[in-house]
């Protein structure tokens, strides 16, 4: 009696294993098939989008040719021309007897223009058709190109003043051992995202997602997308550096202002490390990444579903004191092997802001701004760097 107790437990406990297991399968089945269902639905919104686009462009293409200066002269003279062609049998019925019937001269004129060849177009409808979408259809299919694009937004930065103090001589690196701070780590990230206007070469602008993915902390499995503030850490004239050839530089106080957002074309035209960059960036909140993810992301951003954001920098000022402090502490530091004195460093401009600290004391994932007030703003490696 003893041993079949045993064996009638055991066989519960496998029974409620194998009901465990099979819940389990079926869990991961439904989990399967919902993502399946959803990777099926949005391409299929894409390939809809693709689809309307491509139609779009076609007519409006049509109509823009429709509707040049030529063909609309011509277009003009021929329907003069078949109105007088329709018009002129209609003049010379009315010129008959005076006693005939007009319900017989009614059924002679429709007869007329219906067995005409050449029956005018529904000439009324097209006009008023092209007349009220005019305007738009001709922005949309005069679509800047990606080089436009870019040149627009140079010639916007070249209009901006240069400010006063800037130093007529080129800009000394700041080198420090990288054994003693993160200067080899953050030498060795390359810009991607950062263009400056080949004019005036203070003036530039960096490319941020303008929507981003998260991940509910409570549901792992619930994203949602959120419109991002992309001037707020720049509200106010901040401090930056930029990155060249592996070494960073002072750049100046600068102050943000927003640019046109990037072109669908332009982002076609991107290179695959900044692409993959930007991705990256738009979904650093969201957890369980996987390529499938990565791959719709992008492909939301050829069709235009998300965009990318242009932030204009512009340069306000030059801080000589703290340029000038940086390159001798940097100075000495390589002679000396040591960033800090034996008693700590501690250097202090007239806002009363350690800044030597801060600036060489950087996380890995994020780079220090430092505004006039001696605050820290911490945003993505990116925004700070350039070729």
């Amino acid at each position: 009696p003893f041993c079949a107790a045993e064996s009638a437990i055991a066989i519960q406990i496998e029974r409620m294993r194998a009901t465990e297991a099979i819940a389990a399968r079926d869990a991961i089945a439904q989990h399967l098939s919902s993502a399946c269902r959803s990777i099926r639905d949005k391409s299929a919104t894409i390939e809809n989008l693709r689809q309307q686009n491509k139609y779009l462009e076609d007519i409006l293409k049509e109509h823009s040719a429709a509707y040049t200066p030529e063909s609309t002269s011509s277009g003009t003279t021929s329907r003069s021309q078949s109105r007088d062609e329709h018009v002129r049998p209609a003049g010379q019925e009315c010129v008959g007897p005076i006693d005939e019937n007009p319900k017989v001269q009614n059924n002679t004129l429709k007869e007329q223009l219906s067995n005409s060849e050449d029956e005018p177009p529904k000439y009324e409808a097209t006009e008023a058709f092209s007349q009220t979408p005019q305007v738009v259809a001709n922005s949309l299919h005069q679509l800047p190109e990606a080089e436009e694009s870019i040149r627009s937004r140079h010639a916007i930065l070249a209009t901006l003043p240069l400010p006063v103090g800037i130093p007529s001589d080129a800009l000394r690196p700041i080198l420090i051992p990288p054994s003693y701070t993160l200067h080899e780590f953050l030498a060795s990230a390359i810009g991607l995202t950062t263009n400056w206007c080949p004019e005036r070469e203070e003036h530039g602008y960096f490319l941020t997602p303008l929507f981003k993915c998260t991940t509910n902390p409570r549901v792992a499995t619930a994203h949602r997308w959120t419109m991002v503030d992309v001037i707020s850490k720049l509200d106010k004239p901040t401090e930056c550096f930029y990155n060249k050839d592996g070494k960073w530089y002072y750049a100046g106080v600068y102050k943000a202002l927003r640019l046109d957002d990037l072109t669908s074309k332009e982002f076609e035209q991107l290179s695959t490390e900044t692409t993959q960059a930007l991705v990256k960036e738009t979904l650093a909140g969201r957890k369980n990444v996987s390529p499938q993810t990565v791959y719709e992301t992008t492909q939301l951003y050829l069709a235009g579903a998300l965009k990318i954001a242009c932030v204009g920098l512009q340069c306000v000022g030059f801080n000589n004191l703290l340029y000038r402090t940086i390159i001798e502490q940097a100075t000495r530091c390589a002679q000396t092997g040591r960033w800090r004195g034996p008693f700590g460093f501690d250097l202090r401009l007239n806002s009363d802001a350690d800044l030597t600290p801060r600036l060489f004391s950087l996380p890995r994932t994020s780079v220090d701004c430092l505004d006039e007030g001696g605050n820290k703003n911490t945003s993505t490696d990116e925004f700070h760097k350039t070729e």
